[in-house]
């Protein structure tokens, strides 16, 4: 019973090498479908350029202190925005792509760690592979909008959450 059971579990070495491969094939799905000519519109265009100005300034601009409800995800973007120089505003707008894009599919790391803790790493692997290829999430990591760092922090925390080794402060 004790080799079945062996037999059927996955080791870690197959499990890197899977949500590797899994990771790089919905990078190439993503980046297949990156609008690359199209600019950011409507709320991460407003985030695009508060970050640019933030990139600019290298403080807070003033428009937003009071009126600007979001600055993390900016500040963010600023950083970034700080280490690649360019005078195309599009090639910050498409860094911002490649930003959202990747924070999209670092994702599936804690969604892998929380899908194993309830079920065995086999059904695990394809709980994250349907995370990485739906199609709504592709969708929403191309907007160069706040929600795959929302979801990607959302999912730290559950799983922090319900990790045996949180320490109680």
């Amino acid at each position: 019973m004790s080799e079945l059971k062996t037999a059927t579990n996955i080791s870690n070495i197959h499990i890197v090498i899977l949500l590797s491969i899994l990771v790089s094939i919905s990078i190439i799905i993503r980046i297949s479908v990156f609008p690359s000519e199209l600019p950011i519109f409507q709320d991460g265009e407003v985030y695009f350029w508060y970050a640019n100005d933030m990139n600019i300034l290298n403080d807070f601009p003033g428009w937003g202190k009071d009126t600007f409800p979001n600055t993390l995800w900016p500040t963010i973007l600023s950083g970034f925005f700080s280490i690649f120089s360019s005078d195309n505003f599009m090639d910050y707008m498409i860094l911002q792509r490649i930003v959202t894009i990747s924070i999209s599919s670092v994702t599936v790391i804690p969604i892998f760690l929380l899908c194993r803790k309830f079920v065995d790493g086999r059904y695990a692997i394809i709980g994250s592979s349907l995370f990485l290829f739906d199609p709504r999430l592709i969708q929403n990591s191309l907007n160069g909008l706040t929600e795959p760092l929302f979801v990607l922090l959302g999912t730290i925390s559950i799983l922090l959450f319900l990790s045996k080794r949180m320490i109680w402060v």
